[in-house]
């Protein structure tokens, strides 16, 4: 009797490829009454097949901004993860779940957090930022060709 070999989705590793934090204009903010304009740009996430085993590299990055009114560039936080994941099966609905949606989910949470403390280590106060769910998105972009029913009230 032959052992049916079960394969489930998982992560085998989420690295960080690139990290960057500047603070070219710091006291500029000295002496100043005006609000700081924060702007945060997160890159499109990049899936990449690696081989025909079911590997994929699934790649995000962010980019948070904080200008002055006057465009004077107080600091720049910058951070990419690359997670190498394994799914069951390319067709199944659970696994393009997954990999388009769980696995960019845990990313991004990853690199709020990792943003936040380059900020605070450079001497600047906490900053939140707010989260995204890619697998909603995902499920909501996908409804019709997923046959899935979408209340939209």
């Amino acid at each position: 009797m032959s052992e049916q070999q079960t394969k489930f989705n998982r992560v085998l590793s989420i690295r960080l490829v690139d990290a960057s934090f500047e603070s070219p204009n710091k006291m500029a903010l000295q002496g100043r009454d005006s609000l700081p304009h924060v702007t945060v740009k997160l890159d499109d996430v990049k899936i990449t097949k690696v081989n025909d085993e079911g590997v994929y590299t699934v790649a995000l990055g962010i980019n948070v901004t904080c200008d002055l009114e006057d465009k004077t560039n107080v600091f720049i936080a910058e951070a990419k993860e690359v997670a190498t994941v394994v799914i069951s099966d390319e067709n199944d609905l659970a696994s393009q779940i997954f990999l388009n949606g769980s696995v960019p989910d845990i990313i991004y949470n990853s690199l709020r957090a990792f943003v936040n403390q380059l900020i605070v280590s450079g001497g600047f106060p906490e900053f939140h930022i707010q989260f995204v769910s890619y697998e909603q998105q995902f499920l909501l972009e996908n409804a019709e060709r997923l046959n899935l029913q979408v209340n939209k009230n």
